[in-house]
């Protein structure tokens, strides 16, 4: 018999962030050694090793389905929640969903009961059941007023997912192996070998919203333009194998307010509101359907 209330959770494990349907946001990112100066984030104890929350490297593997970082990251996304009973929907690539959500699936279902220890505070939550969803799809399940023929562009991290709806019903999609984290990289690494920097990866974000001063000069970020364009110009080649021309165009994904602009040669292109959160929203609304009492 079930004891509590049980919370319905859509978790989008990005690459560069992990999104909750409840808003949270945090970096996909986590150490398990502690700084010198002391833990800036939150810590986790889990099977006695701490993690420390939002501090280190992003992982290098953005093959979704086998990132050794899912399952911390999955449990973290759970105890910010004040509940402890969970049925939870989680996204994985358009392209590999079909492949792999089963072994996914298992992977963050393999145990239900989870005793952790979060900021010295004991805490136990249990997973009643999982549903993976293809991402791009969920942010179509969050639309107030969905459109009958619709393409999502889902720009993330490291993927950038292409779905379409044909009335209604989810027709076609693929997965493009690249998003705003080669992207950065490239960024990155202009700077570094032009100006004999050592940036590293997570130093980009914060310096693309709000610049960068070398030895005291501000410095022209007019370098970005043809690397935004190529990276355009590779998603409008994938593209025109979608009905991009007779059905609503609709971008998500964290990339989509740098992109809006340039993906606007595209008639009628609309971003998503709440494009952060839409996947993480859309897939609760579709646990909320599947688990309807």
């Amino acid at each position: 018999m079930r004891r509590g209330v049980m919370m319905i959770l859509g978790v989008d494990l990005g690459n560069w962030n992990v999104k909750t349907s409840e808003e949270d946001i945090f970096p996909s990112r986590y150490t398990v050694v502690e700084n010198i100066l002391g833990s800036t984030g939150d810590v986790l104890e889990y099977e006695g090793i701490k993690y420390y929350m939002r501090e280190g490297k992003l992982e290098n593997n953005y093959d979704k389905a086998n990132k050794e970082t899912n399952l911390i990251l999955f449990l973290y996304s759970l105890a910010l929640q004040k509940d402890r009973y969970f049925k939870a929907v989680v996204g994985l690539p358009a392209l590999a969903y079909k492949a792999n959500r089963d072994s996914f699936r298992d992977k963050l279902l393999h145990q239900k009961i989870h005793d952790f220890i979060i900021n010295k505070q004991p805490k136990k939550i249990i997973i009643e059941d999982l549903i993976v969803f293809p991402e791009g799809a969920g942010a179509y399940f969050n639309l107030r007023n969905r459109p009958k023929n619709a393409v999502i562009i889902d720009i993330g991290g490291g993927t950038i997912n292409i779905v379409s709806f044909k009335n209604g019903k989810l027709d076609t999609c693929t997965t493009i192996g690249k998003g705003m984290i080669q992207l950065y990289n490239q960024v990155r690494d202009y700077l570094n070998s032009t100006y004999t920097l050592k940036l590293e990866l997570e130093d980009i974000e914060i310096i693309m919203k709000e610049g960068l001063k070398v030895d005291n000069e501000e410095i022209s970020f007019a370098f970005i333009k043809p690397i935004i364009d190529s990276f355009v110009s590779d998603l409008m080649n994938e593209l025109r194998n979608f009905p991009i021309r007779t059905s609503k165009v609709l971008l998500t994904g964290g990339g989509s307010k740098l992109l809006k602009a340039p993906l606007s040669i595209i008639p009628g292109l609309e971003v998503i509101e709440d494009y952060l959160f839409s996947n993480s929203k859309g897939f609760k609304r579709v646990g909320e359907s599947k688990w309807k009492e």
